[in-house]
């Protein structure tokens, strides 16, 4: 940051479909290519179902441009992001030693790819650390000549800036930014190489310890997960042990868990053990929560995903709905119920807003929860809450009544559910502390379950033993 005042930050756009075909078709416009069809192969490749997740990962141009790499040299397409950077990036480097530019001097013999790829995770894994995007040539020309040294006995003083110049001119995975200031031509390119330094020095441990809860952090969570083969399940298991250690000292938040596990448990829904905790958390967290905001940015539109919206906002609920979001349907209803119960508390705080939209909330969460609630919890009492609700609906304070009068019709709409949960408003009510430790718990369970997502292999018994474990005391 320190360099760069005068610079703006852009953000490029994602691809759309029609720019996806046109940089494929460019990029395979070889005569072969042509004969071949290898444009229309690929492009048809990316349209089926089973590549999907591939596709969206088609759609930032960086990626695509790795895919198309791949795919030239290997005619295939890999789905997890961990796979692909790792065989984008080996040809990268591959490319530099097919050349054999530097074959003649003795310095660099027995410097081959993997080397480098190792040098480079090390550059990279240290900067991040330090949150240093930037660094000075010396100290990496420095860095360069130490790990020579230490790996390869090259003599010190001979060698680091010839070869970082080389490193720069001929793969671009490091480039000049400002006289003397260098940095990873791509973002993406630093957070793989360090997820590739933590799990070839084996530390995971370190890296959950100090920065489980820091989003700038995340996506090489996700790398590390899908670098780390088989033991990907040590990590999650990991994961879940330091989550635990953000509630345990909290006995609120305990009780919350132990309330969400027996409230739900064995309730007829099809859904799994863990959607139903998760969903339980949402309805109950919503039932006396004043942000509004966040849960509608939870569900802003069908077509984002509830997830990445979710992260943006820095709220517990939506990192609740996330969890849930994950193994329900799309269109879920405890989500239109939680809109609706939260918008009640906004309409109420606002008192004079017009009558009829915190009428149509109350009525909204009456449809949505008659069918849903009862898949969820298990007590009947949750049977009786669409009548109550509705009933409520048609004794909605006049648009002039006195915020008092307001307040306490939602304080009525809030007593029907707090019964329905057999919850007490105490229960749900938390200190500045009990919140940040509650989101910051919410957030490592919702880290976890994209890391088992973005993991190559983990077994189905294996990930049962922890999915149930999720969400409990």
């Amino acid at each position: 940051g320190t360099y760069f005042q005068r610079f703006t930050d852009v953000t490029l756009a994602e691809f759309d479909d029609e720019q996806i075909e046109q940089f494929i078709r460019r990029w395979f416009c070889s005569e072969l290519d042509q004969d071949t069809g290898t444009a229309d192969k690929y492009w048809e490749l990316l349209q089926k179902d089973e590549n999907k997740a591939t596709k969206e990962l088609a759609q930032t141009p960086l990626l695509l441009t790795f895919l198309c790499l791949v795919y030239d040299r290997e005619q295939t397409l890999p789905t997890q992001r961990s796979t692909l950077y790792g065989k984008a990036l080996n040809i990268l480097l591959s490319e530099w030693a097919a050349q054999k530019r530097l074959e003649q001097d003795l310095i660099y013999e027995g410097f081959h790819p993997d080397l480098e790829k190792v040098l480079l995770a090390e550059i990279a894994y240290t900067s991040f650390e330090q949150d240093q995007l930037f660094f000075l040539k010396d100290d990496i020309t420095r860095r360069i000549g130490d790990f020579l040294a230490d790996t390869l006995d090259a003599p010190k003083y001979l060698d680091g800036a010839a070869m970082l110049k080389t490193i720069e001119k001929q793969q671009g995975i490091l480039v000049e930014r400002a006289t003397d200031i260098y940095s990873f031509s791509h973002l993406t390119l630093q957070e793989y190489l360090t997820a590739f330094h933590v799990v070839e020095e084996r530390l995971e441990d370190q890296l959950i310890t100090h920065h489980m809860t820091d989003k700038r952090w995340r996506e090489v969570f996700l790398l590390v997960a899908g670098l780390s083969g088989n033991r990907a399940i040590d990590l999650l298991n990991t994961l879940h042990q330091k989550a635990q250690t953000y509630i345990e000292h909290y006995p609120k938040l305990c009780d919350l868990l132990r309330w969400a596990t027996a409230s739900t448990e064995g309730s007829k829904g099809e859904y799994s053990p863990l959607a139903k905790r998760a969903a339980a958390l949402v309805l109950a967290m919503a039932i006396t929560s004043t942000s509004f905001s966040a849960i509608t940015s939870a569900n802003a539109s069908d077509s984002d995903s509830p997830i990445a919206i979710a992260i943006a906002s820095d709220s517990a609920i939506a990192i609740a709905i996330a969890i849930a979001s994950v193994s329900f349907s799309a269109s879920v209803s405890f989500i239109a119920i939680a809109i609706a119960i939260a918008s009640v508390r906004a309409s109420a705080s606002a008192s004079a807003i017009a009558s009829f939209s915190a009428s149509a909330s109350v009525r909204a969460s009456a449809s949505a929860s008659a069918s849903f609630s009862a898949d969820i919890f298990k007590s009947p009492k949750v049977a009786d809450v669409p009548d109550q609700l509705n009933r409520l609906s048609e004794n909605i304070p006049d648009a002039k009544a006195s915020s008092e009068v307001w307040h306490n019709w939602a304080d009525d709409i809030e007593a029907v559910w707090l019964k329905a949960l057999s919850l007490d408003k105490a229960a749900l009510t938390f200190t500045q502390e009990e919140e940040e430790a509650l989101h910051d718990y919410l957030y490592a369970i919702e880290l976890l379950i994209r890391c088992k997502e973005a993991a190559v292999r983990i077994s189905k018994q294996a990930w049962a033993d922890l999915e149930a474990r999720l969400l409990t005391v």
